[in-house]
């Protein structure tokens, strides 16, 4: 048995075809079959059911493969340790990140990342909260960008900044006569939510308090922060947008601020506790700390209510 055979069965399982695992890990598909093949001779049981199309574990496969993937982990985690010790950080790392803040922060940071670090590659990945926790979970991912806390004992949080939410609605909109806003001034037959699956979503039923019975004549949902947007615009509702998707002076003009002490989000670097690679995460957060617009650096987090 071999790092390299349990490197194939991994990425077997991932991709669930031969010819794109292959790719993966850089070698031909028959050297791959082969690698998977003497595998399963060795431990005298069949890994994967090649009988299905897409191709599947087999019961065994999976209590395999989970243990593969704690072992490829672990190696990792020596090289990052070694690495660490010679402050090294060449190599490549699986960075993920939710959609709500992928388009807004990702242009903050990038640029910064690739002039000063060329030497460090990130494939970036944008997913959804619970798909982040079980690639953090399962080796896929090395560390990401979401909403906090997660409650996850195997992960560490380190929490970056405090981003406010603000309620955004066509200049028509009589809720825009207001100067401020408070949540119980939402009306949740107008309010535009994020699809299923989305953190924020849940925040934004919480501050509108919207009940799971709630029934709307029109009920639009959408993965798009900016598509909820362009359709508030148009005045058949309006809809909780963050901080940082407010970035030109005509977003200005349709938002309104919540009176008091703001609802808003913490955003984290989160990474599993085995992750060692301490030096990466300390660059990824000072980058962001630097490239954080004004306002929510000067934000004071024991002034403001976290919405969950």
């Amino acid at each position: 048995m071999t790092l390299q055979q349990l490197e194939y069965i991994i990425a077997l399982d991932n991709h669930r075809h031969f010819v794109t695992a292959a790719n993966q890990t850089f070698v031909t598909q028959p050297t791959l079959s082969m690698g998977v093949m003497k595998l399963e001779d060795e431990l005298g049981i069949v890994l994967f059911d090649r009988s299905k199309v897409p191709l599947v574990p087999t019961a065994a496969g999976v209590e395999i493969i989970k243990l593969a993937r704690e072992i490829i982990h672990r190696v990792k985690n020596i090289q990052n340790i070694a690495g660490t010790e010679t402050n090294n950080l060449e190599g490549t790392y699986k960075m993920a990140i939710i959609p709500t803040l992928s388009p807004y922060l990702l242009p903050r940071i990038l640029p910064e990342m690739i002039l000063n670090h060329p030497k460090v590659g990130l494939q970036i990945h944008e997913l959804q909260t619970l798909e982040i926790i079980d690639g953090l979970n399962n080796g896929k991912i090395d560390f990401g960008l979401v909403v906090t806390p997660l409650e996850e004992n195997s992960i560490t949080e380190i929490p970056l900044f405090y981003e406010p939410f603000y309620l955004f609605s066509s200049e028509d909109d009589p809720i825009q006569k207001r100067t401020m806003i408070k949540p119980e001034d939402i009306d949740p037959d107008k309010i535009l939510l994020l699809s299923e699956g989305h953190c924020f979503r849940n925040q934004m039923i919480n501050i509108c308090n919207i009940r799971a019975s709630h029934k709307k004549s029109i009920n639009i949902e959408s993965g798009s922060i900016e598509s909820l947007k362009n359709l508030a615009m148009t005045g058949i509702g309006y809809t909780l947008v963050p901080a940082l998707s407010v970035q030109t002076s005509r977003d200005k003009r349709f938002i309104k601020k919540f009176e008091g002490k703001e609802p808003i989000r913490e955003v984290s670097i989160v990474a599993h506790h085995t992750f060692n690679k301490k030096a990466i995460l300390k660059i990824i957060s000072e980058i962001i700390h630097g490239n954080l617009p004004k306002e929510i650096k000067e934000i004071n987090s024991k002034s403001i209510i976290k919405w969950r």
